[in-house]
């Protein structure tokens, strides 16, 4: 199910590298990081993605879903190595192929350089995130993806301190977020995933800054979402507004969210939506005790 596999890939948004020795490092689910480089399921953009499959199952590659989630820095490497060589050969007949494998090792360079910080992972991130801006972000067919590629770089700009520059780009995405997901022609779990991108952009930057203008901007964007999306998108930022409400002690908005959310999310069975929204619960809980052990 596709909705599931990006729930579960938000879950592990990315993962953090414990070093068990020189050759191998076991990355494990701690770091919240960007979005692995999943297929967005976009209507009416004309990109047919099954051609991605397929070109990785015939190259004995992982398929779209799993092809960026390296389990270990060696493996992270192997992988990067093997898709530099394809992008080099004159095996790639289809633009969305190569549009593709570019973000994977935009991807593959940033889990690398949140597991082991070093200079070269942080160039090749960039290098390869500039790369798919440049040659695909004035493209109309890319246009819904190529969002998530500034996200990313984005995020390499804050890892690298570069905040100012992390900001301007998710100000702008702020903007062509909302016109994308406010789209009938776009799909549910895109949707969910830029109300992700936000939200994580102003925890970084903003941290409890509540009353910042980039906050009251994404936050009246949410409320926008949740008062005409029946859907994930909308459920999703039900969620989110619950947690901001909560944080920013507006307890009546809070509990009237907590009730919406309670009653919506009973509409849907899988398991990922209800283990995040319990996990929400929790993150609001520690954040609680947090604050009171400041004396907040």
């Amino acid at each position: 199910m596709k909705f599931k596999a990006l729930i579960l890939l938000l879950f592990f948004f990315a993962c953090s590298v414990k070093e068990t020795d020189k050759s191998s490092r076991t990355l494990e689910p701690e770091i919240s990081a960007t979005p692995s480089w999943v297929e967005l399921n976009v209507k009416g953009s004309n990109l047919d993605f099954n051609v991605v499959d397929e070109f990785l199952k015939e190259k004995g590659l992982p398929n779209k879903f799993e092809i960026s989630l390296v389990t270990s820095e060696s493996e992270g490497k192997e992988r990067i190595e093997k898709l530099e060589k394809i992008l080099h050969s004159d095996d790639i007949q289809k633009d969305v192929v190569k549009f593709f494998l570019y973000n994977v090792l935009t991807d593959i360079y940033l889990r690398l350089s949140l597991y082991n910080p070093k200079p070269e992972y942080f160039a090749q991130a960039e290098k390869y995130a500039r790369y798919v801006i440049d040659k695909y972000g004035d493209d109309e067919r890319f246009r819904a993806y190529t969002i998530v590629t500034r996200d990313n770089l984005a995020y390499f700009y804050s890892l690298t301190g570069r905040f100012d520059e992390a900001l301007r780009i998710w100000e702008d995405l702020i903007d062509k977020y909302s016109d994308i997901v406010e789209s009938p022609d776009y799909g549910n779990w895109f949707g969910v995933q830029c109300l992700f991108s936000i939200f994580g952009a102003l925890d970084r930057v903003c941290g409890d800054n509540f009353s910042d203008d980039r906050y009251i901007k994404a936050v009246s964007f949410l409320e926008k979402i949740s008062s005409f999306r029946d859907d994930e998108v909308g459920l999703f930022a039900d969620m989110l507004l619950y947690e901001y409400y909560f944080k920013s002690g507006k307890k009546d908005f809070a509990d009237k969210k907590f009730k919406q959310v309670e009653t919506r999310i009973a509409n849907y069975s899988s398991p990922s939506i209800h283990n995040f929204w319990q996990g929400m619960q929790a993150k609001v809980e520690r954040w609680e005790s947090w604050k009171k052990a400041k004396g907040g």
